[in-house]
Order: structure tokens, then C-alpha cells, then sequence
């Protein structure tokens, strides 16, 4: 893939905790309940490439469990925030909402 084809993200931030386009996909799909084989069938990764990100998540999130990192995650917004920069390029402002 060519770089005009990249994402233009190379990160998305969680409550100060950054995490890779990668792995913010993963974790939307998580949360929509999806399986890392789905997953990994969906970003064209294997099933334990997947599991690696959701490893790499739970330690940057200081997590032990799944359902815990998925309960950090809704509480931290993430799948509203997580749209909103990958949709605007970043964290929308107050005044850009009001503009709406």
C-alpha cells in the first residue's frame, strides 16, 4: 500500500493514552462484539496479530481483562471521540459543535 492510501492518523488518544490507527480499529470492533477472528478477518490480520493489539491495549490501559478494558474504553468515551477523529482529523472544540 502506498502512502496516499495510508490513514492519515498514526494515532488515536484515549484519555491521554495514545493508541495506533491498529489498534483503535480493533477496539471499535471489539466494542460493536465482535471476535478477533472476526476482527482480523475484517483488517485482513490473523487472529493472534489482533490478540497481540488487545495485549498491547490492556497494558497501555493498565487492564488485566477484556471486560475491564472494554468498560475503561466506554467510559472514557472512546467510540464517540475515536469517531470524531477519524471523521474531523481531530477532538472537536465547543465552538465547533455549537457551529453545527
Amino acid at each position: 500500500m502506498n502512502k496516499t492510501n495510508q490513514n492519515k492518523f498514526d494515532e488515536i488518544n484515549v484519555n491521554g493514552v495514545k493508541l495506533s490507527v491498529k489498534e483503535g480499529e480493533c477496539v471499535y470492533y471489539l466494542l460493536r462484539g465482535m471476535t478477533a477472528k472476526e476482527i482480523g478477518e475484517i483488517v485482513h490480520r490473523s487472529k493472534r496479530t489482533i490478540e497481540g493489539h488487545f495485549l498491547n491495549i490492556k497494558n497501555k490501559l493498565n487492564c488485566s481483562k477484556k471486560s475491564e478494558l472494554i468498560e475503561k474504553l466506554w467510559e472514557s468515551g472512546f467510540p464517540f471521540t475515536a469517531i470524531t477523529e477519524v471523521l474531523y482529523g481531530k477532538k472537536k472544540d465547543k465552538t465547533e459543535e455549537e457551529n453545527e
